[in-house]
């Protein structure tokens, strides 16, 4: 007998996206001043993250945290918090991202995170083990959790998103 994985598949991810669908976004005047923060969910074992391990995740390389490994949701593409954070957590503009995961194919070393809308990723984070995302604070609502980014919290100098 084999061994089940406890990470969600493609079909789950599917299913519960479909099922959290329910509105639109923060109004972008109230969203567009506040800083980003990396969030999971509440009940996740995760509470620091090294901005390494943030990046190594968010290039689909294999990263671990407490409970297994983590599987990062990226926020569309195009959105100033999708550019934001490309430009601070992986070094790259928005065309070297997408050129990145087009060599990545051509080589066949795997895709990009999947990309969900932030209404949506707030929703979705916390019904799903192992999956890590990132939201504008002012979208951090029930069911999620701020991982501190080498110990330190939004708001403390150096935090890796302000």
């Amino acid at each position: 007998m084999t061994a089940r994985s406890n990470r969600p598949n493609a079909a789950a991810i599917a299913a519960v996206v479909g099922f959290c669908w329910l509105g639109g976004d923060v109004p972008l005047s109230r969203a567009a001043e506040s800083p980003l923060v990396v969030v999971v969910a509440a009940t996740s074992l995760l509470a620091d993250l090294s901005r390494a391990d943030l990046r190594r995740a968010y290039l689909s390389e294999p990263t671990s945290g407490p409970g297994g490994r983590l599987i990062p949701l990226n926020q569309v593409p195009g959105t100033s918090a999708r550019t934001q954070f490309d430009r601070v957590v992986l070094g790259l503009d928005s065309d070297a991202v997408a050129r990145w995961w087009i060599d990545q194919r051509i080589r066949g070393l795997g895709g990009a995170p999947r990309s969900i809308p932030a209404g949506v990723l707030g929703r979705l984070l916390p019904r799903l083990s192992g999956t890590i995302g990132y939201l504008r604070a002012t979208e951090v609502g029930p069911g999620l959790k701020v991982v501190t980014i080498d110990g330190k919290k939004p708001g403390d100098p150096g935090y890796l998103l302000q």
